[in-house]
């Protein structure tokens, strides 16, 4: 559980600053109250600090991240292929 501590990191930041932020490859994003919050695994934290404050995620927020990474599809992508076929 500590290493999973010291190689995650959260930023959240501001419109202006999210392509920045994926520029770096984050593992999650999602948007709340106007602003992106990305989860990341391995990312420098010197190089996410330039972005915002940097916090460790909690164990939920990761939960979430990585299976939510694990669909092969999106749920919309799959209805466009039902209606292909």
């Amino acid at each position: 559980m500590d290493e999973l501590e010291l190689r995650s990191a959260e930023v959240t930041v501001n419109p202006e600053k999210a392509g920045a932020a994926r520029e770096l490859k984050p593992l999650y994003e999602r948007v709340l109250f106007g602003r992106t919050i990305f989860l990341f695994d391995g990312a420098a934290r010197r190089r996410l600090a330039e972005l915002v404050e940097v916090r460790t995620p909690g164990i939920a927020d990761l939960f979430v991240a990585v299976m939510g990474n694990q669909r092969p599809q999106s749920s919309q992508a799959q209805s466009k292929e039902g209606v292909a076929r």
